[in-house]
């Protein structure tokens, strides 16, 4: 995949997990996104915070949180793999953000 692609694809990619997470607040729940470029910062009101980068010269997609620590993605068949086996992005954030707001919460992408 050439870095023009990778762009192409990880900005498609946040712009979904944004449009996604802003929709928590139809059911009271208190989020900030803020996305910038290949960064999106997703702030909850009790503090936790989450950042997505995209990582063009790796070809990877980073996700951050303080609780949770740090996980690379490459994108392999048509999934964000985890680089060390874990599990793939979407279900990774969709346990994130389900034990930060205390329900269920499916991030589809």
């Amino acid at each position: 995949m050439t870095d023009f692609e990778f762009i192409d694809l990880f900005g498609k990619t946040l712009n979904i997990v944004n449009d996604q997470i802003n929709d928590l607040l139809n059911y009271d729940v208190d989020v900030d996104t803020d996305l910038n470029g290949l960064i999106l910062n997703i702030k909850f009101d009790n503090c936790d915070h989450i950042v997505i980068t995209g990582q063009v010269y790796l070809q990877e997609l980073w996700l951050a949180t303080i609780k949770n620590g740090g996980f690379h993605y490459c994108y392999n068949n048509f999934k964000w793999k985890d680089k060390r086996g874990d599990k793939d992005f979407d279900i990774k954030l969709s346990e994130i953000c389900s034990n930060i707001i205390g329900r269920n919460f499916v991030v589809k992408l």
